[in-house]
């Protein structure tokens, strides 16, 4: 079938984390440290925001991963696609037209990336997001992956590459992809 979870082969590029995340060896987990590390600064890094994106991106087709999520007290977690063109660097929009398309949670809210942010009312804070993007149809749907409830969906026209795109603040905060 067309919509085979790829979960399997996504693992976390760590040459585009930012200085406070870990990865985990297998590059399937990363966690907020306070300690910032000390990495080389390269093109890739992003250094304004906790995120890091996942490998390899996608110019075409269906893919879908899965990601389990821990909040850290106060903390969250942005899970969705970004373009390879996004602002790694100083200040950065986590918005549709800064070339993001994901939803952030925390403990008292979820919210979509959309220009202005739309509040999401969800009757429970997912622990687990589905992710499924179709390219050449410009869609990036995210499910609870508990409930399978839609949480959101994103219509937009991709040039270039998208990859999954993640972000984890405050620590305690850590998600997971599966498979």
């Amino acid at each position: 079938s067309m919509l085979e979870i790829d979960s399997g082969v996504i693992t976390l590029d760590p040459q585009t984390a930012s200085r406070s995340l870990v990865l985990s060896e297998d590059r399937k987990s990363v966690r907020y440290t306070r300690q910032k590390k000390n990495l080389p600064d390269s093109p890739l890094r992003f250094d304004g925001l906790p995120a890091v994106l996942g490998f390899p991106g996608f110019s075409s087709g269906r893919h879908r991963w899965q990601v389990d999520l821990q909040l850290g007290d106060g903390g969250g977690c942005t899970v969705g696609v970004a373009g390879e063109g996004v602002r790694r660097k100083g200040e950065m929009g986590l918005s549709a037209e800064d070339g993001v398309w994901a939803v952030i949670i925390s403990h008292q809210q979820c919210w979509a990336s959309t220009s202005p942010g739309t509040d999401l009312p969800l009757s429970e804070i997912p622990r687990g997001v589905r992710v499924a993007l179709d390219y050449e149809a410009g869609q990036v749907t995210l499910h609870n992956a508990q409930t399978q409830e839609p949480i959101f969906t994103f219509t937009a026209s991709f040039s270039g590459k998208v990859f999954p795109f993640f972000a984890v603040w405050k620590k305690g905060s850590c998600l997971t992809l599966k498979g």
